[in-house]
């Protein structure tokens, strides 16, 4: 019974070698055309180029630790909206707000970068110049596209975002706890100049929050100030003051506020994709793999 089953279900080996051969033009013939086909595919392809950073949390060694003034003055500092955030909040904070739809609208706000990012067409090496589609208009700087269904005439912050987070990435090295940012775009020059706008701005957004947060504060300590006569509490409260105006101080002058580089932006020189290679060798053998596979049906149904 097991020859029986043998013979009958299995097509021999040598005999399936024998059909393929005897169609090895025809199978050829497809992968051929697959094979032109990709070559012209991938050269359709645009050249993308990655720029990176490296950054990290900037130093608080000139920040005072708020537990260090006891459970009294925390709550103090608790109700004057001084929050004891370490480091790795801050790595939340940057990397959640790096992401974030508000702070593509900020970056909008500061430069409008919605033409690169929804519009980019064409890259010229020769020139150093970006050229755009028919959505938008260069010489006068307005965006033509027809409004559709789910798109208006000018990008939304919904849709720039949208399209942003296909070519940036913001993630964490858990090992050295370094923050890397990754930025993909047709003009190398725009994805250094997009990560040098980004890592300006988080610093300037964290800035403008501390500086708010800091002047709230210091109104409110200097009220409770006014109101306590013991020593002890007007030391403390006069040294969360300190701390604030210090906080004020550097939100004022250091640039690298929130966050400080360590390898900085680069314009890229070698393109990070497409694999061209890749592409016309899978588009090849998935010709082949057709190829066969219809020498093979043909066969069962021309033998049923």
């Amino acid at each position: 019974m097991k020859e029986s089953l043998n013979e009958n279900d299995f097509v021999d080996l040598t005999e399936i070698i024998k059909i393929f051969w005897v169609n090895k033009i025809f199978i050829l013939s497809f992968s051929f055309f697959f094979g032109v086909f990709s070559i012209f595919y991938s050269l359709s392809l645009p050249n993308i180029y990655t720029s990176s950073a490296v950054l990290q949390i900037s130093s608080e060694e000139n920040q005072t630790q708020l537990s260090s003034f006891g459970n009294q003055l925390s709550s103090l500092a608790s109700f004057a909206g001084i929050a004891q955030i370490g480091g790795s909040d801050k790595t939340e904070f940057a990397l959640a707000k790096l992401k974030s739809r508000e702070f593509v609208k900020h970056l909008i706000s500061v430069r409008d970068i919605s033409p690169e990012i929804i519009a980019a067409d064409f890259f010229s090496n020769e020139t150093d110049t970006l050229s755009f589609d028919d959505q938008y208009d260069l010489s006068s700087k307005k965006w033509v596209r027809k409004p559709s269904q789910n798109k208006k005439v000018i990008p939304s912050i919904l849709e720039i975002h949208s399209e942003l987070n296909k070519s940036f990435n913001a993630s964490l090295d858990k090992d050295s706890g370094f923050i890397k940012l990754e930025f993909s775009h047709i003009s190398p020059i725009f994805a250094k100049d997009f990560l040098d706008l980004a890592i300006k701005e988080i610093n300037n957004i964290a800035k403008q929050k501390d500086k708010l947060e800091s002047a709230k504060a210091l109104d409110y300590l200097q009220i409770e100030l006014r109101s306590t006569q013991k020593k002890d509490i007007i030391d403390s409260i006069n040294a969360v003051i300190r701390n604030q105006l210090n906080k004020k101080m550097l939100s004022n002058i250091k640039d690298d506020y929130l966050l400080s580089t360590i390898d900085a932006p680069f314009v890229p020189e070698k393109k990070s994709s497409p694999s061209r290679a890749l592409i016309c060798i899978f588009y090849t053998l998935i010709g082949t793999l057709l190829g066969i596979i219809i020498v093979y049906l043909r066969k069962i149904f021309l033998s049923t």
